[in-house]
């Protein structure tokens, strides 16, 4: 575990036998100490030697500083705060997954824009939609298994119906690709999966 002792006692105007001293201990055996993973109750000692907080001990390098401190296993660790944490949904229903995969391909469609989706599905670990609007191409990737993985490409003008003219805005058939998206993610769900496989027309 990285500590910024040394940076403190400069700030502080002091050496690491100073602070050796302030602990009662030697100083070889302090460095030592703090080179190995320090005791929960060493890094107590040295930041009331300090005159500083448990969490100032650490290295101000991370992406925030750490709330507090975890033993796991004899081993020190900072609890970083979190500035956000990004929660991806979880489906065991697949009448909603698959609302859910047609709103946000006509979504991306009609916004004309990148965008990203992804969730958590009972029967695999995870698949990740994404729309890239430079290419009008939605790549699906399914994360399943042993580490296993498959990628789609799902072009948009393979969904286009020019009905005046190639000159003309198509219209897209995106009822079409979302269903094809769909039925490639249930595709891959085990086959042992308790819900239905098969796309709903009505829906």
């Amino acid at each position: 575990m990285e500590l910024r002792v040394m940076e403190l006692l400069r700030k502080q105007g002091l050496r690491i036998s100073d602070l050796a001293d302030k602990m009662g201990t030697d100083q070889s055996n302090l460095k030592k100490s703090l080179a190995n993973n320090p005791k929960l109750s060493t890094l107590q000692d040295v930041a009331k030697a300090l005159g500083v907080d448990i969490h100032e001990l650490f290295t101000g390098d991370r992406p925030s500083r750490p709330a507090g401190i975890a033993v796991i296993g004899g081993k020190t660790y900072g609890i970083a705060e979190m500035g956000s944490v990004v929660q991806l949904p979880s489906y065991a229903d697949y009448s909603i997954l698959r609302k859910d995969v047609k709103a946000f391909v006509q979504k991306s469609v009609k916004e004309a824009q990148s965008n990203a989706f992804g969730a958590f599905v009972h029967s695999f670990e995870f698949f990740s939609l994404v729309y890239d609007d430079k290419t009008g191409v939605f790549i699906l990737a399914l994360y399943y298994g042993a580490n296993q993985a498959k990628t789609f490409f799902f072009d948009k003008m393979e969904y286009a119906e020019w009905k005046n003219g190639m000159d003309a805005e198509p219209d897209w058939n995106l009822e079409e690709l979302a269903k094809d998206i769909i039925s490639t993610i249930e595709g891959y769900v085990s086959s042992q999966s308790e819900e239905p496989s098969a796309i709903d027309e009505n829906e």
